[in-house]
């Protein structure tokens, strides 16, 4: 079993996808957690709507002004930036749950592991805090790219914060199988960190797709992190002289 790098990776989300529409079992915890992602786009759509449809008729009941226009579309701009974020992050706190359980059920089905499903709330609060550490990381990061500004490094700025968000994108999905081995938070990094090209060729392909598909892809999403753990874990206990499990891609 070859050493997985960048490009294959990028397969990971696709292989994903193929194993969820394969396995009718893990189609509960999907439809439970695409229902959430509806529910939250509807209300975000809501709102920009409701933007939308108030700020025209300000402009022209005011009449047109440079300024009038430039502050609306700088608000419509940041809104929209900020709505995604939003929703993006309460959409996994809130649809978390429905993955994790359908991760340990991918994980007990490969014999990796025994389910111990615990309660909703329980794994809310618990996808809570991971979500709001995470966030508060991946800014602390973003703020020291941005130093490079001021540095004759400036030119490397949109490269490094570019690779940070991606991994931070492939974080996202292999946190799951990550904790379901209970492996702590920082050490789940430490893990992505130390098998970075197939992490970061994972979060690349998600990174462009996801924002398009949002979370009608979330579950593939999350099924292709297990498998991409299971692999690489795979890989390194056969290297290590461990007993080798088949993955679930037929690698």
């Amino acid at each position: 079993m070859k050493q997985l790098g960048f490009f294959d990776g990028m397969r990971y989300p696709l292989l994903g996808l193929k194993h969820l529409l394969a396995h009718r079992e893990l189609w509960p915890y999907a439809v439970k957690s695409l229902v959430v992602g509806i529910i939250l786009f509807a209300l975000l759509a809501a709102i920009a709507a409701a933007f939308l449809l108030g700020f025209p008729s300000k402009l022209f009941s005011d009449g047109i002004e440079v300024k009038t226009v430039f502050l609306g579309c700088f608000s419509l701009f940041l809104g929209v930036a900020g709505g995604i974020v939003i929703f993006a992050l309460i959409g996994n706190v809130v649809a978390g749950p429905y993955l994790e359980a359908m991760t340990e059920r991918m994980m007990a089905d490969a014999g990796r592991l025994k389910e111990t499903p615990r309660g909703y709330w329980m794994a809310f609060w618990a996808g809570a805090g991971n979500q709001l550490a995470r966030f508060v990381l991946f800014l602390g990061m973003q703020l020291g790219f941005f130093g490079a500004y001021f540095t004759p490094a400036a030119f490397f700025h949109p490269l490094l914060a570019a690779a940070g968000s991606v991994f931070f994108v492939a974080i996202e999905h292999l946190e799951y199988p990550l904790e379901a081995r209970s492996i702590a938070f920082f050490d789940r990094i430490h893990w992505a960190l130390k098998r970075a090209m197939p992490a970061l060729g994972f979060g690349t392909t998600l990174f462009f797709v996801m924002p398009v598909a949002g979370f009608l892809l979330l579950p593939a999403a999350v099924c292709g992190g297990v498998l991409l753990e299971q692999h690489l874990s795979a890989t390194e206990e056969a290297k290590e002289g461990g007993v080798l499990r088949p993955t679930s891609d037929g690698r």
